[in-house]
């Protein structure tokens, strides 16, 4: 954390990568495997999109997302048939589960076109790549290591 100029409050490296207008305006966060490994959990770059989309609605862990279908269609420009088509894939290859959002009284409800969106399919099959992703960080690491100890102290030629 560091502290901007003319203020006592500290500051996030986030906000101070992205600035504070940005980084307060909201964020979202999402583990980096995700990110990194999104073809192979099968996620096209719409799919992708569209999980973000999800995520940028999820603020609790036991209150699940609903964002509309109408809503994201926007956000990306795309079609609303679009989004029901790549989350109806989602859905199929066990990646995202959708649930009707339902009135007190049962009936659906009035926000039509909103589903409670849940990811435990996704993070199940994200989750599986950590054991890998662990060893490539370690593997990376004593690459960088082994590389140090090889070069040793800088030494300086005399270019003429």
């Amino acid at each position: 954390m560091s502290t901007p100029k003319n203020s006592s409050r500290p500051v996030s490296r986030n906000e101070a990568k992205w600035g504070a207008a940005l980084w307060n305006a909201g964020w979202t966060g999402l583990p980096n495997i995700i990110l990194e490994y999104q073809h192979r959990l099968g996620l096209d770059a719409v799919d992708f999109n569209i999980i973000m989309q999800i995520a940028s609605h999820w603020w609790e862990p036991d209150k699940k997302p609903f964002p509309s279908k109408k809503k994201m269609a926007i956000r990306m420009n795309v079609n609303e048939s679009t989004i029901r088509r790549h989350i109806a894939g989602m859905q199929h290859g066990n990646l995202i589960r959708r649930e009707q959002r339902r009135t007190k009284k049962g009936g659906n409800s009035e926000l039509s076109g909103t589903n409670i969106y849940h990811l435990d399919g996704l993070i199940k099959a994200a989750t599986a790549f950590v054991y890998e992703k662990k060893q490539d960080i370690a593997a990376s690491q004593a690459a960088r290591d082994a590389r140090a100890k090889r070069k040793g102290r800088a030494k300086l030629h005399v270019v003429k």
